[in-house]
């Protein structure tokens, strides 16, 4: 760009950070056109966080001083790591008096996880209740999973507990890679966790989404969300329950002020 002026601010180390030099390259900097491509996985999948508010103010604001902004972000390159819908329960009394094709090891995980029931994944309601979904791990890999549900985020307004809970393929409770935070205390719908591979033999693991409490017996956020990040591009992927369609963009790139920007090799395909 000739003769442009060129600002940079750190988006380390935490979201609030990221926020206040957002909102600085407008005020101090004068900046018009604002890029990012940094993501934060805490980030909200259902409303505006931190980041997202301060792209809208640099975008939108009438009252801060210096120019509006046309902000661009990286929409992230996780294509295919996507899923979503409804928690489907199945009550903790059925799966742990044991499900036809289930391998998972109920009996090792704390039973105060899982007394709302556990997430069918099975969206067929005539097909066989499969209450884990299994994934491809390459050898030498991990992945990063991010559930959310449809609570709102640090506004003293979380209604509902997921855990998230791992198991090896032949069923074996794998706590250390669990997501099961007491989400109604820390104010926060989200479960974040890894899976790692550090051997040199391709595997697989399991996932199972059960909810903490009864209370009340429908739940008030029902829409369970995840997306599995495989940065390193290794080829992690759902084995089953696989969802193309399902969204793989979140946080600030989705505010209203943002626009998402994604690439793919151009020539990959030559048709396209």
């Amino acid at each position: 760009a000739p003769n442009a002026d060129l600002a940079f601010a750190t988006a380390s180390p935490t979201e609030v950070a990221f926020a206040n030099n957002i909102r600085a390259l407008r005020t101090e900097a004068g900046c018009d056109v604002i890029i990012d491509d940094v993501i934060y996985t805490e980030d909200p999948f259902f409303s505006d966080g931190t980041i997202g508010e301060a792209v809208n103010d640099v975008a939108f604001s009438t009252t801060m001083p210096g120019h509006k902004v046309i902000y661009f972000s990286a929409a992230g390159n996780q294509q295919g790591g996507g899923y979503i819908a409804n928690f489907n329960p199945v009550p903790d009394s059925t799966a742990r008096a044991g499900l036809p094709n289930q391998n998972v090891d109920l009996n090792s995980v704390d039973s105060s996880y899982t007394t709302g029931g556990f997430h069918n994944f099975n969206p067929n309601p005539s097909g066989p209740v499969d209450i884990s979904q299994t994934f491809d791990l390459p050898a030498q890999s991990s992945v990063e999973v991010d559930l959310q549900w449809n609570d709102p985020f640090d506004q003293h307004a979380v209604t509902t507990d997921y855990n998230l809970l791992v198991f090896d393929a032949d069923g074996a409770y794998l706590g250390q890679y669990s997501g099961t935070d007491d989400n109604i205390a820390n104010d926060e719908p989200i479960e974040d966790m890894t899976v790692e591979n550090n051997t040199d033999t391709d595997t697989k693991f399991q996932i199972v989404i059960a909810r903490k409490g009864t209370s009340p017996s429908t739940p008030t956020a029902q829409v369970l969300r995840y997306l599995a990040i495989d940065d390193s591009g290794s080829g992690v992927s759902a084995d089953e329950y696989y969802q193309e369609g399902a969204p793989c963009t979140f946080g600030h790139s989705c505010a209203a002020g943002a626009l998402g920007t994604a690439a793919y090799v151009y020539d990959e395909i030559p048709s396209n």
